[in-house]
Formats: structure tokens, C-alpha cells, sequence
């Protein structure tokens, strides 16, 4: 799709950093974190969050974890 922004895992573990840590805090905290990404701007809005193999390796925690992040997103509307 023409103009559509891709986020990098590393770009959104960046962003991640000043938030909530990823590790240790399971999917809720990875979640609130994207979130609140989400809803501040800092990932703008329509954009391709990384694949659930690539956030899930670059972070290095479970793909499951990710994938369980990703539905809350789904679920508050956010993804």
C-alpha cells in the first residue's frame, strides 16, 4: 500500500525504551507499551507494527508473548 509506514523491530524496542521494559513484564507490559506509542504519535497511526518472529527476536522474548500483545492491541482497536 502507497504510503504506508513500516515499523522496524528495533525502531519500536527504541521507542519502547523509555516506557515500560519489555522484559519482565510479559505481554501486558509490551502491550501497554506499543500503546501507549500508539497513542502518543510515536508510531503513527496505519502503521505495520513489526512481525511477531522479528519483535519477538529482537526484544528476545517469545513469539507467543508478542502474539498476545498484538490481540489486546486488536481488542482495544489500536492494530
Amino acid at each position: 500500500m502507497a504510503g504506508e509506514v513500516r515499523i522496524g523491530a528495533p525502531t519500536l524496542l527504541a521507542l519502547l525504551a523509555d516506557g515500560p521494559t519489555v522484559r519482565g513484564q510479559g505481554f501486558r507490559g509490551l502491550a501497554a507499551g506499543i500503546a501507549t506509542a500508539i497513542r502518543s504519535g510515536e508510531v503513527p497511526g496505519g502503521s505495520r507494527l513489526p512481525t511477531e518472529r522479528a519483535l519477538s527476536a529482537a526484544a528476545g522474548i517469545s513469539r507467543g508473548s508478542v502474539v498476545a500483545a498484538y490481540d489486546v492491541l486488536r481488542e482495544d482497536g489500536l492494530v
